[in-house]
Parts: C-alpha cells; structure tokens; sequence
C-alpha cells in the first residue's frame, strides 16, 4: 500500500500453495473473495485497468505515495454472478498457466546453460578427468584419451580440452589457458542519444523496470523515454551496474526495425574480435562472477550500489581457447534462442489476455458458465 504503483505497474502478486509457507510484510494488504467474489476472479479485477485507475487517483502522498484499506474497498466494479465469475477467471487462467509454464521451462533452459559454463570453465571438470586418466594412461593418444575419458563428449570437443594444469598468477589453469582480465573478452561500448531529441520515433527501451517484468524491453516514443540512454547494438551483452546483490543479465535480441536503447544502468558489453557472444553472456551470469562482482559495489546505501566499469574491465578471468569458447557458445545458443523464443510467446499470451481482460470484466464479451 506504499508506492503502490511504479514504472512496471501495479504492485500486486497472487499468492498460490506454491508461495506458501509465506508472511505478510507491514503495509501490504491480503485480499480473498468471499461468497459473492470468486478469489480467482478477484486477482484479475485487481490486474485491470479500472483498478490501477482507482489507485492512482486515490493514493496520497508525494514522496512516497500510499493508500489506504478503506480506498481498496471504495473500488466499485461490475459483479457478474459468481458462476460467471469462475468461468472468466478459467479463461484468463488458461493463458496465465501457459504463461507460468514458460516461464518454468526458461528456468530449466538458463539453468542447463549455467551448468554447462559452470562445469566447462569453472570448475574444469573434463580437464580434471582427463588429467586423472592421464596419469594412468600416460602414452594414450589425445584423441583416444578423450575418448575414453570422457565417453559422453562428442569426440571433436573432448580433444579440445587439455589434459593438465599449469601454474599462473591466478593459480592452476588448465594448460594453454590464459589469466585475463574482462577486457580481453569485452570492451565497453558508451554510445548513447537523447530520445527528446527524436519525440516521434518509436525506440525499444532495455530498462530496469522492463528486466524486472519479464526481460522484455518497452516500445516507446523518444518524447516518453527520460534523459539520455546507450544505444544498444546488435551483438552486446546488457550488465546492470546497480545493485549487484540482484543479477540483472540481459542478452538482447534488438529489432531490425527500430533503434533499441537500454538505461544507463547497464553497462553495454561488446565482445572483443573472435569472442562469441554466448560466452560472455554465460561467462558475466555465473555464480562465479558473481561473487567476485558483487565486491566492487561503491556506495553506502543498500538500495543504490554501483560498479565502477573500470573495475569491472580490470577484474581477473581464465580465458578457455577461442575454439572451445565457440564450441560452447554453439551449444548454449540454442538454449538461450529457444529461451527468447518462449519469452515472446509469453508475451504475445500476456498481451492476448490484457485485450479480453476488460471486455470480459465489462460484459462485453458473455462467456457461459
């Protein structure tokens, strides 16, 4: 009930068994139907426009706008019978269930490409099992050590991988491996436009907002977008330098059609010759880089840390052979492209049920129950 409207829209969730055990902060309301009002029906009721309409014109407060219980329960909306109700709630429960399902599936696909990365060049895994192989079978051929010490592998990418350790300033590596830095695998690219100066043109816009509500970035005049913005070109790699303790990694896909433009949040990655994308993008979402990342934060107040770019330039990185690099990031594109692939499906479902929504909740579409 504080704040309770910002860029990315109302502040509401629904609450499933999944969510549960949960507890309710201070200043956020619980809402349930009752006889006449169907709690599924009411989440979407909540959802319309008419409600966010209500919130916005009823919330106080400057600085940090709120409302109140008694202005949730001034909201006064048409109420089909409870049958009806249901059977609107089914409808548009149909699209969100897909929409869930998705979203679960692009889970599963981001988490089988973090693995991989993670086994690959983390934690060396094929290099430590070729290495325990070698020193049992130390005059075998690298093609039939490969082959028999990592039987899973297509042969072609097993023989890439080397079969010892070697010493370097950031320890053992794996042989023929190089100590880096992030700015031998990417530079950063500050090219930026002030939207303003374009008010009729249509741009996509890499917010904060837009990452947060979905990974989908908003289509926009210049005349709505605010101060200037980097441009965001067609082989990049999105890194917010806000708030590290939240990854925000973003792999845009930029329209052949429009300019895209992301907030000055976001550090624009683009990779150094002969570097593949996937493996940046795989390489600044780890768990690993992460933890390093998140211990060049300047700035006291929790909710507004930053990186310095040039920290982040400098911050030491094992870099694999260029063939292996491209070997990995073939695999992972497929992943990430079929994860896209989903998102915008997602999202032509969520803008299909945005378009029924009110002509269902208004009686202009009769639904049977």
């Amino acid at each position: 009930m504080d704040r309770p409207w910002i860029e990315a829209g109302l502040k509401y969730a629904a609450i499933s068994t999944h969510d549960l055990p949960a507890l309710l902060v201070q200043r956020v309301s619980r809402i349930r139907g009752g006889s006449k009002l169907d709690t599924r029906f009411l989440k979407y009721l909540i959802g319309s426009a008419e409600f966010t309409n209500h919130v916005l014109s009823v919330q106080t407060g400057t600085a940090v706008p709120h409302i109140s219980a008694g202005q949730i329960k001034s909201f006064t909306f048409r109420r089909p019978p409870v049958a009806t109700q249901r059977r609107i709630a089914e409808i548009l429960g149909t699209l969100d269930d897909k929409i869930e399902l998705n979203r679960r599936m692009n889970e599963t696909l981001e988490a089988m490409a973090r693995r991989l990365f993670k086994s690959w060049f983390v934690d060396f895994d094929s290099v430590h099992a070729k290495a325990a192989f070698r020193r049992e079978h130390s005059k075998l051929s690298n093609a039939d050590l490969s082959r028999r010490a990592l039987p899973n592998f297509d042969p072609r990418i097993a023989e890439l991988f080397p079969d010892n350790f070697e010493d370097s300033k950031l320890g053992p590596i794996p042989k023929g491996w190089q100590a880096g830095t992030i700015e031998d695998l990417a530079a950063l690219d500050k090219t930026s436009v002030n939207p303003s100066a374009f008010p009729e043109e249509v741009f996509d816009h890499y917010s904060i907002p837009a990452f947060d509500n979905g990974r989908n970035p908003v289509r926009a005049a210049g005349d709505q977008i605010k101060s200037n913005k980097f441009v965001v070109p067609d082989d990049c790699v999105l890194l917010a330098k806000l708030n590290p303790r939240i990854p925000r990694v973003w792999l845009p896909y930029p329209s052949t059609s429009r300019r895209s433009l992301c907030s000055t949040e976001f550090l624009v990655l683009k990779p150094q010759s002969a570097i593949p994308r996937d493996y940046i993008f795989s390489f600044v979402s780890s768990a690993a880089f992460f933890e390093v990342y998140e211990t060049m934060v300047t700035g006291t107040s929790g909710s507004h840390q930053r990186i310095r770019p040039e920290h982040l330039l400098k911050m030491n990185v094992v870099i694999p052979s260029d063939r292996l690099q491209c070997e990995f990031a073939q695999q992972a594109s497929l992943l990430y492209k079929r994860s896209d692939r989903l998102r915008h499906e997602s999202l032509d479902l969520s803008k299909t049920r945005d378009r029924l929504l009110p002509r269902l909740l208004s009686g202009e579409l009769i639904v049977e129950p």
